[in-house]
């Protein structure tokens, strides 16, 4: 077994593994059985030749309770083993977990992210502190990262870091912007680094990290990403050897992004978006959402209706459904124009409008077969990564046994 491809830092050297790789697999065909990890977009650099790739798929529910379950039975067991008996253990995390599942199936959006392994753990942790989940994914996020960026501080007995948990996300939130604006999701503090798809951060950190502590005080950019008492780290993950970091999901950094664009020196840059491009405008397309859910959503609406194409009208109309709030005449302003375009006997008029409702109807129903085939045993493979970038055809894995990984 040939562990994390992707950890081979060079793109050359990483082609030659997989060269090397390849041959391997041809000398001992059907004598050896070989097994190749790696994330992805590192894969698709340098695919192996003829060789099928899989997929671990998404939690089926039953995957998603039985997780659950484990989770809350594990941790009964390290609190009260000598105190309770196994059935009295099972009963109890039964309960917590069916507590939990009640919240989670109650607000679509919070299923949709329990089917990923690594975001349910967090909205684990995130209702151990909180006790009860925000109906919002907006809110959601917000919960998670004051428990990441707080309660771990505070449970380790931290008290002299000299920077706050809202001075941490304040620094978080501007990096994950300007990461945003370059339009890249990994950054680095190695100065030696040329890669242009990647944010050379080490200054930019230094300079906003700088603004926050008192005189006479320092800290240092590694010191910021790496300390495990700060929270900070339960945000990011790092590719070591090749001193790259990201975030733990790509939801953090576009959530991250919209609370930094909240403020309103960076409105602009926001209404800016809807003048660009599909590919330019589908890359922001979450981060967008995550930030009508904070703001009155009056001036994205505007920037739509004033450059109407599908791809703004549809984001608009997205919006007004994750809107804090809205003012009732520009919600009827966006309805009315593509109400008004269906009827249009002008063609061009009338195909952007049908093009808007057909577009909305594809985005709820690509939700609901994403809901759907995690219900299901044998799904459709899937075929880019969640950057939207093209990935290797390839079968999908059936990972029955996935929570075994997790204990």
């Amino acid at each position: 077994m040939l562990d994390r491809l992707d950890e081979v830092a060079d793109d050359e050297h990483r082609r030659q593994v997989s060269t090397w790789v390849s041959q391997q697999l041809q000398n001992y065909e059907q004598k050896l059985p070989f097994i190749l990890t790696s994330r992805p977009q590192a894969y698709n650099q340098a695919p192996l030749r003829d060789t099928p790739a899989y997929f671990v798929r998404p939690f089926t529910t039953q995957q998603r309770n039985s997780f659950l379950f484990n989770w809350y039975f594990n941790l009964e067991k390290r609190k009260n083993s000598r105190e309770q008996s196994q059935k009295q253990l099972k009963k109890t995390a039964e309960s917590k977990k069916n507590e939990l599942v009640r919240q989670i199936d109650a607000v679509p959006s919070l299923r949709l992210m329990a089917t990923n392994p690594l975001l349910l753990a967090l909205i684990i942790n995130t209702y151990k502190q909180k006790t009860s989940l925000s109906p919002t994914r907006t809110g959601l996020y917000k919960q998670v990262c004051d428990v990441l960026l707080q309660g771990r501080q505070s449970a380790s007995g931290t008290t002299r870091y000299p920077l706050k948990p809202e001075q941490k996300q304040e620094a978080l939130q501007a990096l994950a912007l300007e990461m945003t604006k370059r339009q890249v999701l990994q950054f680095t503090l190695d100065e030696r680094n040329q890669d242009s798809n990647i944010f050379l951060a080490k200054e930019f950190l230094q300079a906003e990290l700088a603004q926050m502590v008192e005189g006479g005080q320092e800290v240092k950019p590694e010191d910021f990403i790496e300390r495990d008492d700060s929270g900070v780290r339960e945000l990011l993950s790092d590719r070591k050897q090749e001193k790259l970091y990201e975030f733990t999901h790509r939801t953090f950094q576009e959530y991250l992004t919209a609370v930094e664009l909240t403020k309103a020196e960076h409105e602009h840059y926001l209404l800016e978006v809807f003048t660009k491009d599909k590919q330019y405008l589908d890359w922001r397309r979450q981060t967008i959402l995550f930030y009508a859910g904070q703001v009155k959503v009056d001036n994205l609406i505007d920037a739509a209706l004033n450059n109407p194409t599908v791809a703004t009208l549809t984001l608009a109309y997205e919006c007004l459904q994750n809107k804090l709030r809205v003012s009732r005449g520009k919600e009827q302003e966006l309805l009315k124009k593509v109400e008004e375009g269906l009827k249009s006997d002008d063609l061009e008029v009338f195909k952007l409008a049908a093009s808007v409702q057909l577009e909305k109807r594809l985005n709820h129903l690509n939700e609901d077969c994403f809901m759907g085939s995690s219900e299901k045993e044998n799904p459709m493979a899937i075929a880019t990564t969640e950057t939207g970038d093209k990935i290797w055809p390839g079968q999908v894995v059936d990972e029955k046994d996935i929570c075994s990984f997790w204990w």
